[in-house]
């Protein structure tokens, strides 16, 4: 059974190479000798697409006032890289064929990627050429602080930027060498259609309740946060800014606002002199309960509806935001980040199922003894139990004892407290009269804690040896702390930046 489970394992793993030969840019022999192959070419097209994301972040106004033989440089480092990497993907297409064949260029996914990049990269030189030539229409082009006709394009056309968000993508071309898919992509297809349905049920779900208290905010509501304080002597058609109160309060009448103040109806929807959220209308409620939903100043947003209602009315609000925290914010981000730990459990088995061996752990544990290392009861080989340190076998049963480590809990948790206990009021003392002073009762104190901290490790690589003890990572860390710290034995080391270290011991 096992040999039939092996051999449709290797099936599936030999059925996907070709796959994974395309998605790692691996050429046919045919056609490994043409330069878009060559290593040293691939590393070199590696290597431009990081200088396009250089350049791509210097391509900015700021940048260019500031040094603007910048914008001529970025401009013609652009060019290079469209021209060549438009030739690669010429080259590619002769090589492989366009649409024709199974390994033809548009049926591969990375293809594809390249041919957008190339896209943005051309539409991004050729808005900086307008750029370029706006800067060459300056009296001073290397001075353009003051010229009006770059200014005024960039006030007029600067959005056109946006064209160039997804330029920086293009850092995707340096890392997908390293990007395998290891994987059977039968196996692969299934658990990402598993995952992808149950992604599209939890977002569903996500968009239902936020429709139904967009809805109940709409009902709930409606222009209520439209009402705010405002002067006596403001005009009802002209609010600005300085008519409203400080802070600027909700209000359901004119007795909730403050003296010499009154309470109207703002309609300011194209001014937004005030707040854009709100319950008018259903896709602004939607707004305003999105923004609840993550968390961001929601309370704000409570405490506006708690102000607009009548105190008969408050316990809507109280309800809405409570039912709505809890089934947005709690509810549905757990459940996501829960599909998504699942998803990776699953690749995580399927790994382990493919390329473990199920006879492993059966011989293994053949060589095992179940030991309790001062925390949890384990299976370890059985030289583990034997001293591989200078120390005798007893001085190695008390290192992984109970006692022993809670005994060293205990002085961690003392060096907290004594560490806590510490302030310095620098209005009143000087620093420099703290360095300067003699050694102090709490300096004592904590270089007792170094020395119990620098003998338990001693202790611990005694027992352990080298070798074993620093195979933990958490002995290593333990190590370093030993290290800086003892440096503060050192009175003139005591107060620098070393403190640091022994904080980390707490």
């Amino acid at each position: 059974r096992d040999r039939k489970q092996s051999i449709v394992v290797a099936r599936e793993t030999l059925a996907v190479l070709p796959d994974l030969q395309a998605a790692t840019e691996d050429a046919p022999r045919s056609i490994s000798t043409e330069w878009v192959y060559r290593p040293t070419s691939r590393i070199f097209l590696r290597v431009l697409a990081l200088v396009s994301l250089i350049s791509v972040s210097a391509n900015t106004p700021n940048t260019f006032q500031s040094i603007p033989l910048l914008a001529f440089l970025t401009f013609g480092t652009d060019v290079t890289i469209a021209l060549i990497f438009t030739a690669e993907m010429l080259t590619k297409m002769k090589l492989k064929g366009i649409y024709k064949g199974p390994d033809a260029f548009f049926k591969q996914t990375w293809s594809k990627f390249d041919v957008a990049m190339i896209i943005f990269l051309w539409i991004s030189v050729a808005l900086h050429s307008f750029e370029v030539k706006y800067i060459a229409e300056c009296a001073n082009p290397l001075n353009i602080k003051d010229c009006v006709a770059i200014k005024t394009f960039w006030l007029n056309w600067g959005w056109l930027s946006i064209l160039r968000c997804p330029r920086p993508l293009i850092l995707l071309r340096v890392f997908r060498a390293v990007i395998q898919f290891q994987l059977p992509k039968t196996r692969l297809s299934a658990i990402l259609q598993r995952s992808g349905k149950q992604v599209r049920n939890v977002t569903m779900f996500l968009l239902f309740f936020m429709a139904l208290y967009g809805i109940l905010g709409v009902q709930c509501f409606g222009e209520s946060l439209k009402r705010h304080c405002v002067l006596n002597s403001t005009s009802d058609q002209n609010v600005t800014l300085s008519d409203l109160a400080i802070p600027d309060t909700r209000c359901s009448s004119d007795q909730s606002c403050p003296n010499n103040m009154r309470c109207v109806v703002i309609n300011d929807a194209k001014n937004r002199e005030t707040s854009y959220a709100g319950f008018d209308n259903f896709h602004m409620s939607f707004f305003t309960v999105y923004q609840a939903a993550s968390q961001e100043g929601w309370v704000f947003i409570m405490y506006n509806t708690l102000d607009s209602l009548t105190s008969f009315n408050n316990w809507k609000s109280v309800v809405y935001f409570v039912s709505m925290i809890f089934f947005l914010a709690w509810l549905v981000k757990n459940v996501f980040i829960a599909v998504l730990i699942e998803t990776f459990a699953e690749i995580r088995v399927q790994f382990q199922q493919m390329w473990t061996n199920p006879h492993a752990e059966a011989d293994s544990d053949e060589s095992k003894i179940l030991q309790n290392d001062g925390q949890v009861w384990k299976l370890v080989p059985v030289d583990e139990s034997q001293p591989k340190g200078y120390a005798p076998r007893v001085f190695l049963r008390i290192a992984k004892s109970t006692g022993f480590n809670v005994i060293v809990m205990l002085l961690v948790l003392a060096n907290s407290f004594v560490a806590a206990g510490v302030h310095f009021n620098h209005d009143r003392v000087d620093r420099d009269q703290v360095n300067a002073a003699s050694m102090t009762e709490f300096q004592v104190i904590e270089n007792i804690f170094t020395i119990l901290f620098d003998i338990e490790a001693v202790f611990k690589v005694l027992c352990f040896g080298w070798k074993g003890y620093w195979k933990r990572s958490l002995h290593k860390f333990e190590l370093i702390l030993c290290l800086f710290t003892s440096l503060r034995l050192i009175p003139s080391l005591y107060w620098t930046q070393l403190t640091y270290f022994q904080v980390s011991v707490t």
